[in-house]
Parts: C-alpha cells; structure tokens; sequence
C-alpha cells in the first residue's frame, strides 16, 4: 500500500507513533493494494471522531437545557471510541499500539480504560 503523504502522517499519529517514526512504515508499505480502501475508511471514520471530540466541547457548559440534559460521560464516551477504532487501524495493519497512543486497550473488541485511569 502506498498511502498519500497526509494519509502516513495520520496513520502514524492514530496509531501512536512519531511522525518520523519509520517503524511502522514498513508494515504499511506491506498491506495489500486490496485493503487500501479498508484503510482509507478506518482513516475517514478516525478524523471523523476526532473532529467530534472537540466539537463535544460545544456542550460542557450546558448541563439541563429545557428538557435537554447532557450527557456527562459524552467526551470520555466519544474519546473511548476514537481509541477504539485508532487501535483497530494498528490492527489491521498489523503493528502493536505505539507509545503515544494512549492509555486504553483492546479488550474484547471494546477500548477500556485500566482501572483508575480518567479520560478528561
């Protein structure tokens, strides 16, 4: 697979590691030409829910509106997802998390936090 200059940047960076990082370049030039389009819409649906996490930003001020009320756990909930899906992209590609991902892991298909540990 022979990803777009900004596609190897994100596909670092969702992943966990250095934008010079050439470690896991090696794996992404090994993908197959048949699942470039899987990756491109792992990378889609990513950028998707990053951009939704600051857009859930919008509402913290907000805590009952008419009989609106916010969701509390809505950044944390949106934050588990991101990683969830930044972790299923290692996967498919097939690369172990880098250092920067974060602290959530797989655990049955589902991002978890260890115990103690708060997304904010």
């Amino acid at each position: 697979m022979t990803p777009q200059p900004t596609d190897l940047i994100d596909i670092r960076r969702f992943c966990g590691y250095p934008l010079a990082s050439t470690e896991i370049d090696v794996k992404i030039a090994a993908v197959p030409e048949e699942a470039a389009a899987v990756v491109s819409t792992y990378l889609t649906n990513i950028r998707s829910l990053e951009t939704a996490i600051m857009g859930a930003s919008d509402n913290l001020d907000t805590d009952k509106a008419a009989v609106w009320t916010r969701n509390r756990t809505e950044v944390q909930d949106r934050d588990a997802m991101f990683y969830a899906w930044r972790l299923r992209l290692c996967n498919l590609i097939g690369v172990n998390p880098g250092n920067n991902l974060g602290p959530l892991t797989m655990n049955g298909g589902n991002a978890t936090l260890p115990s103690g540990v708060a997304v904010v």
